[in-house]
Formats: structure tokens, C-alpha cells, sequence
């Protein structure tokens, strides 16, 4: 009988994943709402813990891996926290709005206070801060 295949440096591996907050039940981040996860080992593309638990499984392996704020989408930067005056907003704007900067596509700002006079914005990944805990299996394994 031949031992399983196991991923190594290089392969490219499609995993299945299901996130939570550490400590929650509700799933954030899965592969049942955004598809398998494909990638290259060690390229970069992916969480370097989640990178490094993936070497070395074997086919419908399952593994669970735990990523502190630091691993994941970072600390909460209190200078992203921003409060501006109520008329450089949208009249429209409310508490849960998500604001687009104009120059930088890629850069959101999540509206987290709004009152007469200041809107308050946030700056941060909505899971900075955040420890969360993955289960991952492999599903797809080969090597390039």
C-alpha cells in the first residue's frame, strides 16, 4: 500500500475553510459562501499560518488553526478612527454605512457614530482585533 500524497513547498492545494471569531459560533468566512481557496505553497497569498498548517497534510486531512489579530487582519489602529465634521458626509449617511474613498478605491470607511454635528469613521479591516479560529481541509492537492 502507498502512503498519501502530502502537500509540500510549491504544490498547489485547494482547501474547503470555515472561519469564526474566537469564542463565537456564527461563521464569517467560509468556503461554502466564497468558494474553495486555491493557492500556491508559500507564495505569499494567504495567511502565513494557514500557509505553513496546510504543508504537510494529505488529502481530506482536517486541521483547526487559531490566528491572533497580529496574524490575521492586524491590531485595531486607534489613527484610523476618525471624526469628521457632519457635512463631509452624504446627508443620507448612518451608522453601518460604508464609504468608499474617492482616491483609493481599495480604502473603505465604516461609519461607527453619527450626530448632529460629527460623523465618526472607521478605517480598520471590520476584523481587526480579532482572534479567529479556522478549520481547513484539504481538497485538492497537486504538484507543480
Amino acid at each position: 500500500m502507498t502512503e498519501k500524497k502530502k502537500a509540500r513547498a510549491g504544490d498547489q492545494v485547494t482547501i474547503d475553510y470555515s472561519g469564526k471569531i474566537k469564542g463565537t459560533e456564527e461563521v464569517i468566512l467560509s468556503s461554502t459562501q466564497a468558494g474553495p481557496f486555491i493557492f500556491k505553497i508559500n507564495d505569499d497569498t494567504t495567511f502565513k499560518k494557514i500557509n505553513d498548517a496546510v504543508l504537510g497534510m494529505k488529502l481530506n486531512e482536517i486541521k483547526n488553526v487559531e490566528l491572533s489579530p497580529d496574524e490575521a487582519f492586524g491590531e485595531i489602529d486607534q489613527e484610523l478612527i476618525v471624526e469628521l465634521p457632519r457635512t463631509n458626509v452624504p446627508d443620507n449617511a448612518e451608522v453601518g454605512t460604508v464609504l468608499q474613498n474617492k482616491e483609493d478605491e481599495d480604502e473603505e470607511w465604516l461609519i461607527t457614530s453619527v450626530t448632529d454635528d460629527t460623523v465618526t469613521l472607521d478605517g480598520n479591516h471590520p476584523l481587526a482585533g480579532q482572534t479567529l479560529s479556522f478549520e481547513i481541509v484539504l481538497v485538492a492537492l497537486e504538484s507543480l
